[in-house]
């Protein structure tokens, strides 16, 4: 929620207070009629209550829904204002939490009821003349239908612009819900026809921009349906559905933009021709007909396909299309290549790809990767690990002057890792970050994250250990004065008990959250740049013994009175440098 909504929230609430300790005043005698205009609470003009109707509902609109519904409380003009609201938002996190549980329960059964319930009444106290926002995210299945159907014409009728069904369930039991066929006229398991709807559902098709489904089993007539009838929709989204075996985005009179499909089991092919579309996104567990052709907008393309012809599969059905890709991400080992020969992608600016840190050859397959994709300014690598590697095979001599940053996620500190670091900052020569991420994406995009948010947080932890554990691997090299380090959400930096030499990088003042800072046991001169580091307010604990930090002359403690602002600040260790002079008593 925007700054902008709060700051009315809290001058709505400002405006409520006053008017109640007005009322109070009066209800204890001590309000003087003679002073009344010269009141503090007098003085208070209610401003917002004033503004037009259409901006008000503007404001709630920009709120969550149950924060949208408590603004009725100020006043009796506030009481029903919520119902306008322009975004319903159905998203119950707190409570799909709390029953995650196996299906059956008592429990389960009332949190549904009072879910299904709670949208009921909203939909039914609705006096807006139309939702941008439709959105519903709880684990319901079929004994919730009829519900379901009204809520979907309700959302249509409503002129709904995104439309947003998650019918999740029960962690990784998904609850594949059909979606209401007859809202436009189609009988379960009929052919393709042209369905007689209701004058007013028009108005919906003409207004939906985003349609996502998850673990919703929508046939491929509705989608279809879905795909002509609709002139503005611009992003479709199906996770998770089993009737969907094909799909055709054919002809420049569909305005979709944006197609995402994962894990839809049924799924055999895949036509995109003739089409407006810029981004395609698939993942799913077997290699699909894919049929890609005179789509000249479309910069963004992702698969994911695990087969072991992956390769040779996917570039073969992007072939028409990968000279124009600006960004390309492939979740599936195409550097395991025995010819080494990859396609030229000369416009290639964002490139992700899976990085098994166990090949032997993966240096050498990724370095033919990169001179296919010479002006390359992003890549991502996925880490993947599935046994032990001793050395990485040399890779040939490459220099590519336009990668700036690598991003490799699910870093977890192996051996593999330090030598593709080393690899990347050699071949890299322009190269001006490297963001260090140990957290699996699989676990940030997982449809159960919220679910599983506390075991995913105990594996980070575990992570963090590993991470802490192999700090002192000997790693050697002069630390560049002007290193860039931006890694805001950096708490905890370990490098102690290496061969580190140089200064030490004033940009670690750019990892605002930082708490724990090793520098321990390295070569390192120069002093402390306390001036930068005094800025860390939530460091605990700073330790750059053994080293040789210091001239050994008057004035080496200086760096001392910086530090002052590290409030937080509990264990400190400089011993063993080249400290002189005398310590500052203050």
């Amino acid at each position: 929620m925007g700054y902008l909504a709060w700051y009315l929230i809290l001058v709505l609430l400002n405006l409520f207070l006053g008017k109640l300790l007005y009322l109070f005043s009066l209800v204890k005698g001590r309000y003087n009629l003679r002073k009344r205009r010269k009141t503090t609470h007098d003085n208070l003009v209610d401003r917002i209550s004033y503004l037009p109707h259409e901006i008000l509902v503007t404001i709630l609109s920009l709120l969550s829904l149950k924060e949208a519904a408590s603004t009725s409380i100020l006043s009796r003009q506030w009481q029903h204002l919520w119902t306008s609201t322009m975004n319903l938002n159905f998203d119950d996190e707190d409570t799909l939490c709390r029953t995650a549980r196996p299906p059956g329960g008592k429990a389960q059964e009332l949190a549904n009821l009072r879910y299904v319930n709670w949208v009921n009444s909203v939909v039914e106290q609705h006096r807006g003349p139309k939702v941008e926002q439709f959105r519903v995210s709880f684990h319901l299945d079929k004994r919730s239908s009829s519900s379901i159907d009204k809520w979907i014409r309700f959302a249509m009728k409503k002129g709904v612009q995104m439309l947003d069904i998650d019918f999740l369930e029960y962690g990784f039991h998904q609850s594949y819900t059909l979606f209401p066929h007859q809202v436009f006229g189609f009988k379960q398991g009929s052919a393709f026809e042209v369905p007689n709807l209701d004058p007013c559902m028009y108005t919906g098709f003409k207004s939906l921009k985003d349609l996502c489904f998850k673990n919703v089993d929508v046939a491929e007539e509705v989608l279809q349906y879905f795909l002509s009838n609709c002139p503005v929709l611009e992003r479709l989204s199906v996770y998770n559905s089993r009737y969907v075996s094909r799909l055709r985005v054919v002809g420049t009179s569909i305005a979709l933009k944006y197609l995402e499909i994962r894990e839809c089991f049924m799924m055999e092919s895949i036509e995109i021709r003739d089409a407006n579309l810029v981004s395609f996104t698939y993942a799913g567990h077997t290699i699909i007909n894919l049929l890609i052709r005179n789509v000249p907008r479309l910069v963004d393309v992702s698969i994911c396909e695990p087969n072991n012809l992956f390769f040779e599969v996917v570039f073969t059905q992007l072939s028409y299309c990968l000279s124009q890709l600006e960004t390309l991400k492939l979740t599936y080992n195409v550097l395991f290549r025995c010819d080494r020969i990859f396609p030229t992608m000369p416009n290639l600016r964002h490139l992700g790809l899976i990085f098994e840190g166990d090949d032997a050859f993966a240096l050498v397959n990724l370095t033919y990767f990169l001179q296919a994709c010479p002006y390359l300014h992003k890549l991502v690598l996925q880490m993947h690990y599935e046994g032990p590697l001793k050395s990485f095979a040399r890779a040939p001599k490459f220099s590519h002057n336009f990668l700036k940053v690598v991003e490799m996620v699910g870093y977890v500190g192996r051996t593999s890792d330090f030598a593709l670091v080393r690899y990347l900052t050699k071949t890299a020569v322009n190269l001006e970050k490297i963001v260090v991420n140990p957290v699996q994406t699989w676990l940030l995009q997982s449809l159960n994250y919220r679910i599983m948010k506390d075991q995913i947080l105990k594996w980070q932890e575990t992570v963090r250990d590993r991470a802490r554990n192999v700090a002192q691997n000997q790693l050697h090299g002069e630390l560049p004065p002007n290193v860039r380090i931006n890694l805001p959400n950096l708490e905890e930096f370990y490098c102690g008990g290496n061969k580190f030499t140089g200064t030490i990088p004033a940009s670690l003042s750019n990892s605002s959250r930082l708490r724990m800072l090793n520098l321990a046991e390295n070569g390192l001169t120069g002093t402390l740049p306390a001036e930068n580091l005094g800025s860390l307010r939530s460091l605990v604990s700073i330790n750059s013994s053994h080293n040789r930090l210091g001239s050994g002359t008057t004035g080496d403690w200086n760096f001392l009175s910086f530090l002052a602002n590290c409030t937080s600040l509990e264990d400190f260790g400089m011993d063993t440098n080249h400290f002189g002079g005398e310590i500052p008593s203050s």
